[in-house]
């Protein structure tokens, strides 16, 4: 890995953290976590209803691992935290 690309990479979990160390952040990404119902059953009869649901739940869940990579183990602090 090259110097510039480690620079981007620890920026990038930089940011993150900065996001979560605010009350309005950590509700913002629990907001977007709720929206992707990651922790409930899919599925629907309608193709556009799943491909929706498939896509938030895609979502949500790379926002958790953005914050597992740069903060790992703050996500049980986060999820369900709604300052």
């Amino acid at each position: 890995m090259t110097e510039a690309n480690h620079n981007i990479i620890e920026q990038r979990k930089a940011d993150v953290q900065a996001v979560l160390d605010t009350a309005a952040g950590r509700r913002f990404v629990q907001r977007i976590i709720d929206a992707g119902r990651v922790m409930s059953i899919g599925g629907s009869a309608d193709a556009y209803s799943t491909g929706l649901n498939d896509g938030r739940r895609s979502l949500a869940l790379e926002v958790i691992g953005f914050i597992n990579e740069a903060t790992p183990g703050r996500i049980t602090l986060s999820v369900g935290n709604k300052e």
